[in-house]
């Protein structure tokens, strides 16, 4: 390929997933494991696993880090969604029963007027 460039999403012979791709990578930054171990162990050239960590092959595939700050981002604000519906039904549960217990109020004033 003279331009340099490599092909995305040609995943149709592809040898690995994206999931191997991403656990390959961090596997190679994190914990150091070679460029010639990763290839013996997926059934690579060296070259080929060169590209991969280096990201000019597989680029549509994002890094796992990237991926569990947006998992985490989501979670975050799907945990604060669910903290104010439940501060708004506690709100609302709390007005019932101040009703109720105005309404008790009421009830037990009749029962005295009456018992005068």
């Amino acid at each position: 390929m003279s331009s340099g460039k490599f092909w995305t999403r040609n995943t149709k012979s592809a040898k690995i997933s994206a999931l191997q791709v991403m656990e390959m990578r961090v596997r190679y930054r994190q914990q150091g494991i070679t460029q010639g171990r990763l290839a013996a162990e997926y059934g690579l050239s060296v070259i080929q696993v060169g590209r991969i960590v280096r990201g000019e092959s597989w680029q549509d595939v994002p890094e796992l880090q990237a991926s569990q700050n947006e998992m985490q981002a989501s979670l975050e604000r799907l945990m604060k969604t669910q903290q104010e519906t439940s501060r708004d039904r506690m709100a609302e549960e709390i007005a019932k029963a101040k009703e109720k217990a105005t309404r008790g109020d009421r009830y037990v004033e009749e029962l005295k007027g009456e018992g005068k």
